[in-house]
């Protein structure tokens, strides 16, 4: 049995392949989620919460449900969810969507000429010792080349 998220994946595939104009790969260094909601949702699933070890703040996680799939038998499932389902009185919405790439590693070497730029921010008790740093200066570069949400640097000398 396919989960809902592949059968999303393979019906929304193509389509996103089409509208970017970019080949579509299921197995990528970019995650899009798309979080779907529904008002009758938490109600439809309530029934398999005892089955299920996780719950968040909105009901039920995607886990959970799943959990609970797996851990229901059929004539359980059967007596407490109608087939085929009844259909929705409200449609559902997209609530959040959000992307995540996979992390990028640089690695690279300079040449230092000045004796009063430091390797990383020179901080005593709170107080910064100098205007700026060979990291800053390379790492506010390349963070906004690759319009980064954060950094961490590991710097080491050879």
């Amino acid at each position: 049995v396919a989960s809902v998220k592949d059968a999303f994946r393979w019906s929304l595939g193509p389509m996103l392949e089409k509208l970017l104009n970019a080949p579509y790969k299921p197995h990528s260094d970019l995650l899009i989620s798309v979080h779907i909601k529904h008002a009758d949702c938490a109600e439809e699933v309530e029934f398999l919460a005892p089955y299920s070890k996780s719950k968040s703040a909105d009901g039920l996680t995607g886990v959970a449900v799943e959990q609970g799939l797996k851990s229901t038998t059929d004539a359980e499932f059967r007596l407490k969810s109608p087939c085929p389902p009844m259909r929705p009185r409200v449609p559902c919405y997209v609530h959040s969507i959000s992307c995540t790439y996979s992390s990028v590693y640089i690695a690279g070497r300079y040449n230092k000429y000045s004796r009063t730029l430091s390797q990383t921010p020179w901080l005593v008790d709170g107080i910064r010792k100098s205007e700026s740093s060979i990291q800053e200066i390379i790492c506010e570069r390349i963070q906004s080349k690759l319009r980064a949400s954060g950094k961490i640097i590991d710097t080491c000398c050879a």
